[in-house]
């Protein structure tokens, strides 16, 4: 290192440096004294990538020690998706921590059952709490000493909006929500943990744009990636639901570097298989065993995407574009099942009891292969 006009040893600087602390005898460490960046300039600290709730081929969408949301609309799959994220660790024999404002201990763990996880695994690496009451300083105090005690991987809070109203903190209040982030989501991440929050977004979709409901500060405030889910195929009992994942928020950057036009992660997939349930993450542009899209007749689905475009500015409902296309129904459901999967067309519903109405995304041609969804 060069200091005025002469080069100093590692010795000297270290030695410069705690001389002068002694000197300034600021008594206990204060976080307004300046952090020692050696360790990250020597490659000691590095920022870890995500390590969880890994899609099918491999890739991580969640970050250690970092606060995550997953942001969408009733009954859009957002607590199965983060229960598929405790699956994944608990079976893995890690800890999670999942902090209920809105189900029950009987609701949440009989889906953890249904994903397969082993009652004696669920018994003792789920920690299930359900708070009637402000979070005060003795309950900051147990509740972070237990996490910190079991080592918790992934620490889920479901509802944020119904853990503000608890602690009489306004949703719509950029204060309150940083008196939030300050009361729950940062203390919990600080364990190493990586923190999931589940929130609702506005009704309206052109309002809505990357936020949660309620005050800007729940996107500034997340320090790791914020999820937005878009409903597919309804959820149901013995029936498979679909949402479609795509980044809003990423921070350190990891995740936008393998998503489909820097946005779209992929599809998340809950697939009835008798009395289980199959979880999954399907990349965008690809397709797995258990999906429809080996299916799909691609010189169909170009028609479809053909028909659908021509209709951009009303819309189309499937028996117009039946009308236009004949055939089997059955596939043309399929074709436009995975254009719509594959982001190729939006399906919004119409008017109360009316068809869905399919607007074309982008165009698709035949000679696209199953693997080129992300151009």
């Amino acid at each position: 290192m060069v200091v005025g006009v002469r080069e100093w040893s590692d010795e000297e600087v270290s030695a410069y440096l705690a001389e002068q602390e002694r000197e300034l005898d600021l008594g206990p460490r204060s976080s307004w004294l300046p952090v020692d960046v050696g360790p990250v300039l020597r490659g000691e600290v590095a920022e870890d990538p995500p390590t969880m709730w890994k899609r099918t081929d491999g890739v991580a969408l969640l970050y250690p020690g970092k606060v995550h949301a997953i942001n969408a609309e009733s009954e859009s799959g957002k607590t199965w998706m983060a229960l598929d994220a405790c699956a994944e660790r608990m079976l893995q024999g890690e800890h999670v921590v999942f902090i209920d404002f809105e189900d029950s201990a009987a609701s949440v763990v009989g889906r953890l059952v249904a994903l397969g996880v082993p009652d004696d695994v669920v018994e003792v690496c789920f920690h299930y709490i359900r708070p009637d009451d402000p979070l005060g300083d003795e309950d900051a105090e147990a509740l972070l000493g237990m996490v910190n005690a079991c080592t918790a991987s992934l620490v889920v809070l479901d509802g944020v909006t119904e853990a503000m109203v608890l602690h009489g903190f306004s949703i719509k209040d950029n204060d309150d929500t940083a008196r939030f982030m300050a009361l729950l989501p940062r203390p919990l991440k600080e364990s190493g943990a990586a923190v999931v929050l589940l929130d609702h977004v506005t009704k309206s979709k052109d309002e809505r744009g990357r936020f949660a409901i309620g005050a800007q500060h729940k996107l500034a405030g997340i320090d790791g990636a914020v999820y937005s889910a878009t409903v597919g195929d309804q959820y149901g009992r013995g029936r498979t639901g679909t949402s479609k994942l795509e980044v809003a928020k990423d921070r350190p950057g990891h995740v936008r570097a393998v998503a489909g036009d820097g946005k779209r992660v992929g599809l998340f997939r809950l697939v009835a298989e008798g009395d289980s349930l199959h979880a999954e993450i399907v990349p965008p542009g690809t397709a797995t065993a258990s999906s429809i899209a080996p299916l799909v007749d691609r010189e169909l689905a170009a028609r479809v995407a053909k028909v659908v475009a021509a209709y951009q500015s009303a819309g189309i409902n499937v028996t117009a574009i039946h009308d236009q296309i004949g055939g089997r129904k059955a596939n043309l459901l399929a074709a436009l099942n995975w254009l719509t999967d594959e982001d190729y067309l939006d399906c919004s519903g119409g008017a109360p009891g009316k068809p869905k109405i399919y607007r074309s995304v982008r165009l698709f041609s035949v000679q696209e292969g199953a693997s080129d969804g992300d151009a």
